[in-house]
Parts: structure tokens; C-alpha cells; sequence
């Protein structure tokens, strides 16, 4: 936000936005007609390297450890301060590629208002994914097509978009329940015979 407003603001607009990038910077569409661009391929990409980097790896299993409890993490003689650092700067980088990816596939410039929620949404992303990076593919995959079925549904019909939103939110409720469902069993004990 003080980049845009600063140094790399736009003196011809005068909004807190960025000059466009050069053309050659655009990423590639993987199909005409379509905004899936090239940042797609890239994300295909991130989600089983980050699998493999969490699952197979002692980064992985440090991070893991020291999520759960990190005290216990301590006692074990991890580094959990460490640990912190590694995971934020990890999950800083995954950020900034998806941040290269709107700019250089959808918007083409930096603004202030890039992002609408997708911070939200990420976190109903990682829910319905279980915090597994494999599900969180068919998980926004799931989210995209319902609010970008809610868009076209409101523009053809007039039913309100916000109704993806009451989507997302019962498809989040439900993914808890039954995570509290598998967490605890609710047995019915019958009466003695």
C-alpha cells in the first residue's frame, strides 16, 4: 500500500494504482477467450510440492510438530522460532505468487483493492481442504465455480450474488460437523438386557 500510494502510484490516474505492466510481462492464456492464464499451471504446481514438502520432509514434520503443540515441539528440541520463520516465509512466497499471478494475468497493474476477500477465502479453501495441499486444488476449485455461478446466476436471473456466500458458508459448516464427527463418536448405548 505505500508503493502504490508512494513511488509507484500512477500520476496520470491520480488513484492509489500502479502504471500497467509492460505487455511482455502478461502472462500467457492457456485459452483463448478465458482469463485461465499461465499462474494456473504454476498453482498445479505449488500444491503437490507443498504436499511432498509437509508429508516427506523433516521441514515438514517440524512444522507439522510444531503446529499441533508447539511446546511439546520445544521440549523435543525443536527450534520452534525457526519453525515460525520458515513457515511465514514459505507461506509469504505461495502468497506472492498468487499475488504475480492476478497482476500478471488479470489486472495487469497494482491496486489497492486487489484483493477482495481472498484471504477469507483461502481460509474456507484450506478448511473444506482439510489443511491438506492436494484438497485445497478441488477445494477452490469447488469455491470458484460457486462464486462464479453466483455472478452469472445473478446477472441472468437477478437472484442475489451474496448467495454464494450462504453457499460457502453452509459447505464450511458442514465440513466441521463432520470433522467433529470423525474426532468424536457418538455412540448410543443400549439398554441392559
Amino acid at each position: 500500500m505505500a508503493l502504490i500510494e508512494g513511488p509507484w502510484k500512477d500520476t496520470f490516474s491520480g488513484y492509489p494504482i500502479s502504471p500497467p505492466i509492460e505487455d511482455s510481462a502478461y502472462f500467457p492464456v492457456l485459452i483463448e477467450g478465458t482469463r485461465l492464464h499461465i499462474g494456473v499451471v504454476v498453482a498445479l504446481i505449488a500444491a503437490p510440492v507443498c504436499w511432498f514438502l509437509i508429508a516427506r520432509t523433516t521441514l515438514g514434520f517440524r512444522i507439522r510438530v510444531t503446529g499441533e503443540n508447539a511446546e511439546a515441539a520445544r521440549y523435543g528440541g525443536i527450534n520452534t522460532q525457526r519453525v515460525l520463520l520458515s513457515t511465514a516465509l514459505l507461506s509469504g512466497a505461495l502468497a506472492g505468487l498468487a499475488g504475480v499471478g492476478e497482476v500478471g494475468g488479470v489486472h495487469f497493474q497494482v491496486m489497492s483493492d486487489i484483493s477482495p476477500g481472498y484471504g477469507y477465502s483461502g481460509i474456507v479453501v484450506a478448511m473444506l481442504a482439510r489443511l491438506n495441499p492436494l484438497g485445497v486444488v478441488p477445494a477452490a476449485i469447488f469455491l470458484a465455480a460457486v462464486m462464479t455461478g453466483a455472478e452469472a446466476m445473478s446477472r441472468a436471473t437477478g437472484v442475489p450474488a451474496f448467495l454464494s456466500e450462504v453457499i460457502q458458508g453452509t459447505a464450511l459448516l458442514a465440513m466441521l460437523v463432520a470433522l467433529l464427527f470423525t474426532a468424536y463418536r457418538i455412540r448410543r448405548v443400549g439398554a441392559p438386557a
